[in-house]
């Protein structure tokens, strides 16, 4: 295998010269590091013309074979390919945007598992279908070479778009479109067959019957790539079996404004094997006029308990009546019913913990479900000028801007989404503590380390949720002598630095930060870092050297290196320098 390949592209070609020169053409024109660039052309026997083509940027292989179908070509060039990511692409694309290599590299940054599928804007079927899909290549083994063989010459694309549909169904959305990155499907094919449009109409019939016999397999890959993911992380092969022994109970706290949100988990649970496997118990909290309204499926009826409370002491106390109850799982959840479950969530944290000892308390990522970009992930504690507060980390930053990392240990974690022991959650009494404002979560967080138990974030769990409030302030003032200030040295891990002006701070990039962006070929990513740090700097008054710094970075950055532009210093976009919201 050729060593620091990116992206492998499988070309399949008939007889069509002049197309295929246009593409590897535009290839050239738009590719931010060629050299990282293979590409795997399938040509047939008697296409003299097309078996002429070379390039002076790009590694070419050729493949001299008719193959029966479509499905066997592509399996056929998979097995010669030597790249990271798996492009499957026609002859009449033409590649529209720069340095699309570096922003489709970005995106996949988010899966450290490098479980996902992503793909362009084609500008005729845009989000609703994947027809030049990029995969893993650790996607693309588990799906068994991408496709079957039998597969003529359609439906490829939509085989691998359902199973990252039904992938998304079970819980794990790792399908990303990137509007931005332009590969225009010129649909030629549909012109050069209009002479054959009867044999091209039975083809396109016999491979929709083809798709549709094999609706089980998807089902069968989706399910194989949940394993890999929900497995990823895991040093204990057993791990899920001791997960499926151990069971989890889960508390939903009802929403009035977002029902639907929790109806929606309800389906997921249900579509995904897995967490019908380890969920042994259920619990909706909310006024009787709000359980109505929940429709469980019939499935989850026989574990789940409606409990209508009208104040927060009486969800608190049907809380610790349904912990304490000794019949129950070993582990036990919080959902807000605002929140839903995006990816990795409950299983990524369960399987962590089961795993690692000394575990109290876990709890995931959170995302804005209007912006898709970061609430918060993990807290950190620091001092401002009214006193102790927390900060929710990365805070409106894109999610490429912060790499996922491995679980790592905090101070505090919200509500939405926490995981731990059931016997711990009994041990300290429960949320025995109740503010004006509503649950002591940092008394339960700070309870849960007296018992030597660590706090983990979990980056590979995801949920949809935004709140202004994780931690109220009565409550952390409560606890602020058990509580340390960790905010710059959380950063520093990540490569970020914590800088002050006269009236508030903002993150600062690392220079090691930056080189890491360079090494990786990320411009696109660092420009956009760079722009919006500059941004906040200047609407908080940061230091004359701060800003040449940031304005020298970029001015050093080829501004075709990437499609965006200085758009993230407006004013809307400093969601990072407001004073907590880092």
């Amino acid at each position: 295998m050729e060593k620091n390949i990116d992206f492998s592209i499988i070309l399949p070609s008939r007889d069509r010269p002049k197309l295929l020169a246009n593409l590897v053409r535009s290839l050239e024109e738009t590719t931010g590091s060629p050299q990282n660039i293979e590409i795997v052309l399938c040509l047939d026997p008697d296409d003299k013309e097309s078996s002429k083509l070379s390039s002076t940027k790009f590694r070419i292989i050729k493949i001299i074979d008719s193959g029966d179908t479509m499905g066997d070509i592509t399996r056929r060039c998979f097995k010669e390919t030597s790249g990271r990511y798996i492009v499957l692409l026609n002859d009449d694309v033409i590649i529209r945007t720069k340095n699309w290599d570096s922003i489709v590299l970005e995106a996949f940054l988010r899966f450290p598992d490098e479980i996902a599928m992503v793909y362009p804007n084609d500008c005729y079927y845009g989000k609703r279908m994947c027809c030049f899909p990029i995969l893993t290549r650790r996607a693309a083994m588990l799906m068994d070479n991408i496709v079957p063989p039998e597969y003529g010459k359609h439906s490829i694309d939509s085989h691998v778009f359902d199973i990252f549909y039904r992938l998304k169904a079970k819980g794990f959305d790792r399908a990303v479109y990137l509007r931005r990155v332009v590969f225009e499907h010129m649909n030629l094919g549909i012109i050069s067959g209009f002479d054959n449009q009867g044999i091209e109409r039975d083809t396109m019939l016999g491979d929709q019957k083809i798709y549709n016999s094999f609706s089980v397999y998807r089902e069968t890959v989706a399910e194989r790539l949940v394993g890999a993911i929900t497995t990823s992380n895991v040093r204990d092969v057993d791990s899920m079996s001791r997960l499926v022994e151990d069971k989890l109970s889960l508390i939903f706290i009802l929403k009035e404004w977002a029902l639907l949100t929790t109806q929606s988990n309800l389906e997921l649970i249900v579509n995904n094997p897995r967490l019908l496997q380890i969920i042994d118990s259920m619990a909706f909290l909310g006024r009787t006029s709000l359980l109505k309204y929940i429709k469980i499926p019939s499935k989850l009826k026989k574990m789940s308990e409606m409990i209508p409370v009208l104040t927060t002491e009486m969800a608190v106390q049907y809380i610790n009546q349904f912990a304490a109850d000794k019949s129950r799982s070993r582990w036990l959840a919080f959902l807000d019913g605002a929140s839903e479950i995006k990816e990795g969530w409950p299983l990524s944290p369960l399987l962590y913990a089961v795993s690692n000892n000394n575990i109290g308390i876990i709890a995931p990522r959170w995302l804005n479900p209007r912006s898709d970009n970061i609430e918060q992930a993990g807290l950190a504690v620091f001092n401002s000028q009214r006193g102790m507060e927390v900060s929710q980390l990365y805070h409106g930053c894109n999610q490429g801007d912060v790499n996922s990392g491995e679980p790592r240990e905090v101070q505090l974690a919200g509500l939405s989404g926490m995981i731990l022991l059931r016997k711990d959650f009994v041990k300290i009494g429960g949320l025995k503590l109740i503010t004006q404002s509503g649950f002591d979560i940092a008394g339960l967080c700070v309870e849960i380390k007296k018992l030597g138990k660590k706090i983990i974030y979990d980056p590979n769990a995801t949920l949809y949720y935004a709140t202004e409030n994780i931690i109220h302030r009565e409550s952390l003032l409560k606890w602020e002598k058990e509580l340390r200030c960790d905010l710059e040295e959380t950063l520093a891990c990540d490569g970020y630095l914590l800088h002050r002006t006269e009236s508030s701070f903002y993150i600062f990039p690392s220079e090691k930060l930056i080189e890491d962006y360079k090494k990786r070929g990320n411009f696109t990513g660092l420009q956009r870092l760079l722009n919006k740090t500059l941004g906040i700097a200047k609407v908080f008054g940061a230091s004359k050297k701060d800003i040449e710094y940031l304005e020298n970075e970029l001015s050093t950055l080829n501004p075709e290196n990437s499609t965006f532009t200085q758009a993230y210093s407006r004013s809307n976009e400093v969601a990072l320098g407001i004073q907590g919201d880092l």
